[in-house]
């Protein structure tokens, strides 16, 4: 493996970790592959999350209130079925050496699901730069990442601008490289 950094942003809930990747998005121009979660409401009420491509394509929810399912989180019911579509869609972006994988983001759902899990793991293992979004309560993936050295971890609190300007300064370091 080449000297590629895995740059991981953390923070407490609803401390704009999403919106700032999708600004490092939008400020780059580059060609992102990627996969996004993404809230479903119902009476302006989260009723559920989905699992997107960076293209738009919707994988299908993950976790909703209308699951009833023996894997309960919360108070949601789970379905692997799109954490699988997202496994083969990081191997595809792995194996077409994507310049620039983003997940947004890791939670404790997905330790769920192996074959996600492991893809996380090649993609982690893969010569390509990652931008992955990891909820602090997603411990599974903190204990995989502790053991490695080939990556960055930004915690995410009131000074954004700081943090912004940190990782757009590394991916673009890398870009420059390829």
């Amino acid at each position: 493996m080449n000297n590629v950094t895995n740059i991981l942003l953390t923070g407490g809930l609803h401390c704009g970790k999403s919106s700032l990747v999708r600004e490092i998005v939008a400020a780059l121009s580059l060609p992102v592959q990627g996969l996004f979660c993404a809230p479903e409401y119902r009476r302006e009420q989260v009723a559920g999350y989905s699992l997107h491509l960076s293209n738009g394509q919707d994988l299908g929810s993950f976790a909703h209130i209308d699951f009833f399912t023996n894997r309960q989180f919360d108070k949601f019911g789970f379905c692997e079925s799109p954490f699988l579509l997202g496994a083969d869609y990081i191997r595809k972006s792995i194996r077409e050496m994507a310049r620039l994988f983003i997940i947004d983001e890791i939670g404790v759902m997905e330790q769920h699901v192996r074959d996600y899990s492991k893809a996380l793991e090649e993609l982690l293992d893969a010569d390509i730069t990652a931008l992955i979004v990891v909820q602090y309560r997603a411990i599974w993936f903190w204990q995989k990442i502790k053991a490695r050295n080939d990556g960055i971890i930004f915690r995410l609190n009131e000074d954004h601008s700081f943090v912004r300007t940190q990782i757009m300064k590394r991916l673009v370091k890398i870009v420059q490289k390829e």
